[in-house]
């Protein structure tokens, strides 16, 4: 059964990217390949276009592009809401459902106290049952922000069974805490990590994923959001890079925390689990403006679909993320085979009422180039690059509590001191704008007001090809 797609689209909505079909939609839930289908669970209240009792919303899709919704995975109870969490296959049948069976682990959240829950699923991941109404995990120092469960399976050099275990990892306040279990049940705190030093505020949605760099070395990068920390105090996503051993997270010889993503749209990611290369999604929004703005029948997106990788930059480890689909052109769906190339030196307009639209974007060296857009209720972004040293500056102004609101203007920027080598690309959809720099070293993504579309989208200084 497939809930009907018609309810998630229009002409308002983005075409390659997950929205809900009515309601809320916020950080992405349990993502994981099972077989040839990509399934994303998503924190959702159906209800409301706003923030409410969370369920497990659900999109299934074989492309990473075209996406149907299913019915509601995970509903909220007497136990609490559903927070977010992870999914994995217990191929060992430590649960005793057969060796296929989808594990998910959620946070619940009820008057104020957190725990770390399970629900099964025989068929694929399309319905699920509580097959214990006991958490397994609570917080041994009683914590109040304990959440967000990422689990993995963990197997060492030499792939015994005393070697070989389960790894939940969650945040726990200020730092990430790392957990082990040989039954999926039962849980002994391994570790817990935090940045020296740092003031960081309440930390949540973590994610740890091992990567390979350009010189064939892997290390874990280790993501997490911060509740404070972005531009002008709005959250954000930040990594770092350093080793893993099973049992606990080192950060490498001067690696910090970076940020993600430039822009100020980009929370949450989460990335798939038994898929055939490191991928993730994320949630297209900040806290800080989230629930504010026109109220209309649904709201939030989730980015693109990016694979990932590590670049080294002055000998260290940089993050790198490409977005799936539209190879040098648009999703098959919206634009179709249709092409253009514009001179670098004047200012191409995009074709916006198609669609989703993925443009290859040419720099020129040493010039300093931009994307500029602006939608249909006032509102505009300016990414703007140079090239000399790989700076891009993200500048949005939005409407925040409709139209008797003044605007509200932000300003990030990422800078590294090398120029542009590598590949552009750009992601207009609708209502969505994700801009990757230089294989996806410097990125950016920015999401405006549901049920606005874009007018105008120009790039200028640079060649652009779709």
């Amino acid at each position: 059964m497939t809930v009907s797609d018609e309810r998630a689209a229009g002409p308002d909505r983005p075409t390659a990217h997950i929205t809900p079909p009515s309601g809320w939609l916020s950080d992405p839930n349990g993502l994981v390949l099972v077989g040839a289908t990509y399934h994303v669970y998503y924190q959702a209240y159906p209800n409301k276009s706003d923030w409410g009792p969370m369920h497990w919303g659900h999109a299934t899709s074989s492309d990473l592009v075209t996406w149907h919704h299913q019915p509601i995975a995970l509903y909220p109870d007497a136990d609490g809401m559903i927070f977010s969490g992870s999914c994995v296959v217990d191929r060992n049948d430590l649960l005793g459902f057969g060796p296929q069976t989808l594990v998910a682990f959620f946070t619940r959240h009820h008057e104020g106290e957190e725990t770390q829950c399970i629900a099964v699923s025989t068929d694929g991941g399309f319905t699920w049952s509580r097959p214990r109404r006991d958490p397994v995990l609570r917080s041994p120092n009683n914590r109040r922000d304990f959440r967000d469960p990422v689990v993995f399976e963990w197997v060492g050099e030499s792939g015994e069974p005393e070697d070989t275990w389960w790894v939940m990892m969650l945040t726990a306040g200020p730092g990430v805490e790392f957990y082990r279990s040989r039954t999926m049940i039962e849980w002994e705190l391994l570790s817990r990590f935090a940045e020296p030093g740092a003031d960081a505020p309440t930390l949540e949605t973590p994610s740890l994923v091992r990567l390979a760099d350009d010189e064939g070395r892997h290390h874990w990068v280790l993501t997490v959001g911060w509740m404070e920390g972005g531009p002008e105090t709005a959250t954000a996503m930040k990594y770092i890079v350093g080793e893993f051993d099973g049992r606990s997270f080192t950060p490498g010889v001067g690696s910090r925390f970076r940020p993600v993503d430039c822009g100020p749209d980009f929370y949450a990611a989460q990335s798939f689990r038994l898929a055939p290369q490191p991928l993730w999604m994320a949630w297209m929004a900040n806290w800080r403006w989230a629930r504010r703005g026109r109220r209309t029948s649904w709201r939030g997106v989730l980015s693109l679909a990016r694979t990932l990788g590590l670049l080294s930059v002055d000998g260290q480890p940089l993050l790198t993320q490409w977005p799936v689909g539209g190879s040098a052109g648009a999703a098959p769906s919206t634009v179709g085979s249709e092409r253009a190339s514009v001179d670098a030196f004047g200012s191409t307009e995009l074709p916006v009422a198609l669609g989703a639209i993925f443009v290859d974007v040419g720099v020129v060296s040493g010039a300093v180039g931009a994307v500029v857009v602006e939608t249909s209720t006032g509102e505009c972004a300016t990414l703007e690059w140079d090239d000399r040293e790989l700076t891009l500056r993200v500048t949005a102004t939005r409407w925040l509590d409709g139209a008797a609101s003044r605007p509200m203007t932000t300003e990030s920027l990422s800078r590294l001191a090398r120029p542009i080598v590598g590949p552009c690309r750009l992601v207009i959809d609708v209502c969505t704008v994700e801009l990757f720099l230089d294989n996806g070293l410097a990125v950016a993504s920015l999401a405006f007001e549901p049920g606005s579309h874009f007018t105008s989208a120009h790039v200028r200084g640079a060649i652009a090809s779709w």
